[in-house]
């Protein structure tokens, strides 16, 4: 018996290139101090996740219309 860890999917799209990004978040993979989710276009958006001091995750999007990082705190 194979048993698969819970994993959620979450998306962007790349102000660049107008393109949607995907990636896979497991359990183990917000354990990391840093999680990346970049575009493979030329200008290299990404999605950044982070862990924080007191339990909560960080996430910095990219954004469609002012091209400037946005943070949320989860």
């Amino acid at each position: 018996m194979v048993i698969t860890p819970k994993q959620r999917q979450i998306a962007y799209r790349c102000p660049e290139c107008g393109n949607a990004i995907f990636g896979l978040i497991g359990k183990f993979a917000l354990k990391a101090n840093l999680l990346r989710i970049k575009c493979d276009c030329d200008k290299s958006s990404a999605l950044d996740i982070s862990n924080t001091n007191d339990g909560k995750i960080r996430l910095s999007v990219p954004c469609l219309f002012c091209k400037q990082n946005h943070n949320y705190v989860v």
